[in-house]
């Protein structure tokens, strides 16, 4: 029997992606709080809520920790 991450392996394909067409996800869960407000789909491209979202990202969590732990243990292709 073939486990679910097998499966979902079989059905993912590898992308080469420029950075820069990459952009952060400014309603991920990890940033609400009583001052979050949802960032409309159409607007996570957006310049300013890119650069609010990094700053956010280096202000308020350990974005150094998150390097060392990939350089550590990899990057999981999953996440």
């Amino acid at each position: 029997m073939e486990s679910e991450t097998s499966i979902i392996y079989k059905e993912l394909t590898p992308s080469v992606i420029p950075l820069d067409n990459i952009c952060l996800d400014p309603n991920n869960p990890r940033f609400t709080s009583m001052r979050w407000t949802e960032v409309h789909e159409e607007r996570i491209d957006d310049p300013t809520i890119q650069s609010t979202v990094r700053k956010k990202l280096e202000d308020e969590f350990s974005v150094d920790r998150l390097v060392m732990n990939i350089e550590t243990n990899g990057f999981l292709p999953i996440d």
